[in-house]
């Protein structure tokens, strides 16, 4: 390596050092790969040679050894005859696709010259090798009209088909049939990247193909092997997947997710507790405390000792839970005062305390939710109970290619599951499809934060030469805002087909719309015992207490 310039020589006189020559072509790929990503992706890559079975190899082996990117530039010299290099030009990715030109010398009239030859996959006429420009000693270099050196073949497809392969998901790529429609007619797509990709499609002048899905494994074979070259549905740009694969710009961050149940009130004795805070409960025995000493200091004029203690209790407390003043009023002004200032605040206080009960009780504080995966493991949720986990762990390699049934085995297993995992927007049209009655009530809830601390984009066909190009209207896309919006809008829209449609099927049955499921509760309820468990203990407190003062008196009368 000299200058920024390294040479690889593969050298072969016989068939013994052809063979040995194929089998170290590889390794030379893996080395000038990684130089190449040691200096630039910009980079120059010139193959010299007349052998179309070695151009042949190399091809393959770039291909397969992911050598070539689009910035990469490659300059294949040759004097092998036209018709071989046409044949070198239409059957290999790396030449066909990339972003390639052939080199050839030629001899007319006598003047040597050289001729640029370039394939480009998609014009107005289809896919064809053409002359760019030429080169000779007395002319110098001539462009072909109408051509350029190292073409962009990418920005205008020229309204040519384009596979694509799609996992069913909603609301980011899904297929819509009219049930009004009898007719066998051709089922239409949306989605979230569906809309992106149609937008795309429009920019860059191609029509889209879907391919039919079938089988989920299918997916991924047909990017590796170029059945297909985009999947537009976003995946999480893991490690093994970007080894075989090509991935555009993130699309979002990864949206693996967790739904539960909402947490419910359980029965507490502390609701009468609740209304207020432990530093006013502090206050009042205190207030209470201080005016107690007070009346029991201060003495009637002409009295040698103040009033009993019993009856300054009776008089405090009383007036604090809202009963009548025992015995006559206070003469003393010094009395009445203090009397009269505690009047106001328990009036205050029991008001504010009666407004504060009768929020709590009808309006109570559910416990906090679980809302990222450290609150998960924090409830004490296991690994053997989140089911959708155990596929997470188990399969992580198949953790971007779910399969549509798993969804309805975590349906199943809800009752037995602490929490189930799974696409985030899918998870939330599943509960308004499933798990929401008619009236919008729904007892489960998608948590906030995500598993995966990934990005998301679209899996391409392994060195997809088109990437940049997707890359630049995405991040467009960013920029406006449009991936967000598209994402609430077709959310939103995903929600309300799903309760039209339960509401078309009630209407249908002529069922009304009773409550006469769990999924159906009220959304506002009458009190129950988890609200008036704490005035019943109270008030079952007092009796036993009364009942056992009563019995006391009865016994001591009859000792008497």
């Amino acid at each position: 390596m000299t200058d920024g310039a390294t040479v690889f020589k593969a050298a072969a006189e016989g068939k013994a050092d052809a063979n040995l020559t194929h089998t170290l072509l590889p390794m030379m790929v893996a080395q000038a790969r990684l130089l190449r990503r040691r200096l630039s992706w910009c980079v120059t890559v010139v193959v010299v040679s007349d052998d179309p079975v070695f151009l042949s190899a190399f091809a393959e082996a770039a291909d397969s050894g992911r050598l070539m990117v689009w910035e990469t530039r490659i300059l294949v010299v040759t004097r092998a005859a036209k018709p071989q290099i046409m044949n070198l030009m239409k059957n290999y990715w790396t030449f066909s696709m990339m972003n390639t030109m052939f080199l050839t010398p030629t001899s007319e009239y006598g003047d040597e010259r050289c001729q640029l030859y370039a394939h480009l996959p998609y014009t107005s006429t289809g896919a064809q090798v053409v002359l760019a420009a030429s080169w000779s000693a007395s002319h110098g270099l001539v462009q072909i009209s109408g051509h350029t050196i190292f073409p962009e073949k990418y920005k205008n497809f020229h309204g040519m088909s384009i596979n694509v392969t799609w996992y069913p998901m909603a609301p980011y790529f899904m297929e819509v049939r009219d049930l009004d429609n009898k007719t066998n007619q051709a089922p239409r797509y949306a989605g979230r990247d569906y809309i992106i990709l149609e937008v795309i499609a429009e920019a860059l002048n191609f029509s889209i193909n879907v391919l039919p899905y079938t089988e989920l494994d299918k997916v991924l074979t047909r990017l590796v092997t170029r059945q297909s070259y985009m999947r537009p549905f976003k995946v999480a740009i893991l490690p093994y997947l970007v080894e075989r694969l090509d991935f555009t710009m993130f699309i979002e961050q990864a949206t693996l997710a967790f739904g539960m149940a909402k947490p419910t009130l359980k029965p507490s004795w502390q609701s009468l507790y609740y209304p207020l805070q432990p530093a006013v409960w502090g206050s009042i025995m205190a207030s209470v405390l201080l005016v107690l000493s007070v009346l029991l200091v201060v003495k009637p004029k002409g009295e040698e000792k103040g009033p009993e203690a019993w009856l300054v209790v009776k008089l405090v407390v009383g007036t604090l839970v809202d009963e009548a003043i025992p015995g006559e009023l206070p003469r003393r002004s010094s009395t009445r005062v203090v009397l009269a200032a505690w009047l106001i605040f328990s009036f205050i206080v029991g008001n504010v305390y009666r407004s504060n009960l009768t929020a709590s009780l009808t309006v109570p504080k559910y416990p906090p939710r679980a809302e990222t995966l450290a609150d998960l493991v924090d409830t004490g949720a296991k690994y053997s109970s989140i089911s959708a986990y155990s596929i997470f762990i188990n399969h992580v390699k198949r953790i971007c290619f779910f399969s549509p049934n798993i969804f309805y085995v975590i349906e199943i297993k809800m009752k037995q599951a602490a929490a189930v995992m799974y696409e985030r927007l899918n998870m939330m049209i599943k509960i308004a499809e499933q798990f929401t009655s008619k009236k919008g009530f729904t007892p489960m809830y998608v948590a906030k934060g995500y598993v995966l601390p990934d990005y998301t984009g679209w899996p391409l066909t392994p060195n997809a030469p088109f990437k940049n190009n997707l890359d630049h209207y995405i991040l467009v896309f960013h920029g406006a805002g449009l991936i967000n919006r598209w994402t609430t809008e077709v959310l939103q829209e995903a929600q309300f087909s799903a309760q039209l449609q339960k509401r078309k099927a009630t209407k249908i049955q002529g069922v009304t719309l009773q409550e006469d499921s769990v999924s159906d509760k009220k959304t506002t309820t009458a009190l129950t015992l988890v609200h008036m468990q704490g005035p019943l203990l109270l008030y079952l407190a007092g009796a036993f207490l009364s009942c056992v003062v009563f019995f006391s008196e009865n016994v001591i009368s009859l000792c008497h």
